[in-house]
């Protein structure tokens, strides 16, 4: 009986996080794999690259883990990669929640001041002309989900 049970719950168990992905996910993943690819292998310097055009935005240190030890990969490798990266919209609402911490009085803004600093000190932080450059023409307070759609 507890070898059925083992094997069934094995059997039951997905095998990939790929199982997780869409059909045109794939394909988009396979095109940007064979821009990015040399001889069907993607050096871990253009792994980012290649995320960051599927609309995934993981940080250095995101990266870090998700290739472990690795410096080079395989399609399929990419493939589990990008299953393991969070969804641009979880993300977007991620940010969001984020922002909402310097909403004190929950009018859906956050000065423009708080703006900067979180663009500049949160997770790999801009530099002060990418923040400067990102922020021209922002009006003080800036309502932050608008903010979130225009760079999504």
């Amino acid at each position: 009986f507890f070898f059925f049970f083992f094997v069934s719950f094995l059997f039951n168990q997905k095998m990939s996080a790929i199982e997780e992905l869409e059909e045109g996910q794939i394909e988009r993943a396979r095109e940007c794999f064979n821009i990015y690819a040399r001889e069907n292998v993607l050096p871990i310097d253009k792994l980012p690259t290649l995320l960051w055009s599927l609309d995934v935005n993981p940080s250095s240190d995101d990266i870090n883990i998700l290739a472990g030890d690795k410096t080079e990969f395989r399609l399929p490798e990419v493939l589990e990669i990008l299953a393991k990266c969070p969804d641009p919209k979880d993300s977007k609402d991620d940010i969001l929640k984020a922002f909402q911490l310097y909403d004190s009085k929950g009018s859906g803004t956050v000065s423009l001041a708080d703006l900067k600093y979180i663009l500049s000190n949160m997770g790999d932080g801009l530099s002060t002309a990418e923040v400067d450059k990102l922020l021209q023409g922002v009006s003080d307070p800036v309502n932050y989900e608008q903010f979130v759609n225009s760079l999504i």
